[in-house]
């Protein structure tokens, strides 16, 4: 039985957001919307701003929990008298559900079969392989300055404003917002006024200029967007990101981008000293497989996934829970066994 409850509210401050927030439903809260209050008259100008928030708790999907079931619940499929060797046909059917060939080669190195072998065992043994593999992985903790770095129109904005919601009612602190963008206005309207109304300072390079700032507060940077086949274009970035000193710089990337594509965005690893990823469109990609290569194999740590249109909602740091859920064999391939 779902026991989650909802709540609106209306609030004059993000401390008392925060306040209402835990106190009604503790740390497991999931923000639904937020909305300014609009104002009559001279009651806009003489009053402080006031906010109606809509939330739920309890259990949310996705949020952490490693799945037991194996890869192929239905039926056991057994190796069947063929010409073509036993490690070819996993193999085969591992290709067609979207996984890399050097995640299979270093799954075999790492668990050795003989011929003949149980197919749906070798499957649930690579998904332990995968799960295995993530917590192998030296995933770095993010700093104190974080710039979101991918092409246009990967939803850097949107991701924007969802970690921004989680330092806020999950995290209880205020970062500072910095559109690293010159002169152009791109997405100021949706970015400043989520800003605005969270109580977010935000600054636009060109327009604004902050100067005084606690080397110890958090900074959150919206780069715009970066053409990776062009080497000035990413060089430019590059400089950029050094000139503010930033030590977190997350590649924002579309999970529907074919590989080709995928490939292009993580060969900029080097030039733009990248250290997260942060894959969105999760919510509109059938077959999730391909991201495993390069979750584990690109040497980028998992920052979180984005899955929704949401501002405050709709993503997940829990990568590993997410993926490993998402994680299918095409089983049309398995009536051949």
């Amino acid at each position: 039985m779902d026991k989650r409850k909802s709540l609106t509210f209306k609030a004059r401050s993000t401390e008392e957001i925060i306040r209402t927030l835990k106190k009604n439903f503790g740390e497991n809260v999931r923000v639904l919307s937020i909305s300014q209050i609009k104002r009559r008259g001279l009651t806009r100008f003489l009053k402080k701003p006031q906010f109606e928030i809509t939330a739920t708790a309890g259990e949310v999907p996705i949020q952490g929990a490693i799945p037991q079931d194996p890869l192929i619940t239905t039926k056991t499929f057994t190796n069947p008298s063929s010409s073509i060797p036993f490690k070819q046909q996993i193999q085969r059917i591992l290709r067609h559900s979207g996984f890399s060939q050097s995640l299979m080669d270093a799954f075999f190195e790492d668990e050795p079969f003989g011929d003949p072998c149980n197919i749906q065992e070798i499957l649930n043994h690579f998904f332990h392989f995968l799960q295995k593999s993530y917590e192998q992985l030296n995933v770095k903790e993010p700093g104190q300055r974080i710039a979101l770095v991918g092409p246009s129109g990967v939803g850097k904005t949107l991701t924007l404003c969802k970690l921004i919601a989680r330092e806020v009612f999950t995290l209880g602190q205020k970062p500072v917002v910095i559109k690293l963008d010159g002169e152009q206005s791109g997405g100021q309207d949706v970015l400043g006024t989520f800003c605005n109304i969270l109580g977010i300072s935000l600054f636009q390079e060109g327009v604004d200029q902050y100067m005084s700032y606690d080397a110890q507060q958090k900074m959150l940077f919206d780069h715009e967007g970066v053409n990776f086949f062009d080497q000035d274009a990413v060089g430019s970035c590059n400089a950029k990101l050094d000139q503010w000193s930033i030590d977190t710089r997350v590649l924002v990337i579309n999970a529907l981008y074919d590989t080709d594509f995928l490939d292009q965005c993580f060969s900029k690893i080097k030039d733009l000293k990248l250290t997260h990823c942060i894959f969105t469109h999760l919510d509109e990609v059938t077959q999730s497989n391909k991201l495993w290569q390069y979750v584990l194999k690109r040497g980028l740590s998992p920052y979180c996934l984005s899955f929704g249109q949401s501002l405050t909602a709709d993503f997940t740091p829990h990568v590993l829970s997410y993926l490993l859920n998402k994680t299918k064999i095409t089983e049309d391939l398995l009536k051949l066994y």
